[in-house]
């Protein structure tokens, strides 16, 4: 078995960790994105001409916002548009702290999302 695929299997295999995050008088669970949606996210994010950082924040949140039963909780990613925008960027950067992104990671997919719409 390839190293890649034995690190998919255990990561796979493991439960994926969640955490609550309160904001003001709110309480909001975080679940860290796993890898299937990982790239459904990374789908979406190349239909566009430039990498938009704002649906970026969009697209995280609503796949690492869970219920109490840990299921996603937002389907559509745009129905995060009328909260403040401090809401969306602290639920941010937790989820990516959650799931272990770093901004080369992102950098990376900027530019590959840019490659692909320019």
């Amino acid at each position: 078995m390839s190293s890649e695929l034995d690190r998919f299997l255990a990561a796979a295999s493991r439960p994926l960790r969640t955490i609550e995050i309160r904001i003001g008088s709110e309480v909001f669970t975080l679940r860290e994105l796993c890898e299937s949606d990982a790239a459904d996210m990374e789908v979406q994010m190349q239909s566009g001409d430039k990498f938009d950082f704002a649906k970026h924040r969009r697209l995280l949140v609503s796949y690492c916002l869970v219920g109490k039963d840990g299921e996603r909780i937002i389907e559509d990613s745009d129905s995060l548009k009328p909260l403040p925008r401090q809401t969306i960027g602290k639920l941010y950067e937790e989820a990516l702290k959650l799931s272990e992104y770093d901004a080369k990671e992102i950098e990376a997919l900027a530019k590959k999302s840019d490659a692909a719409g320019g």
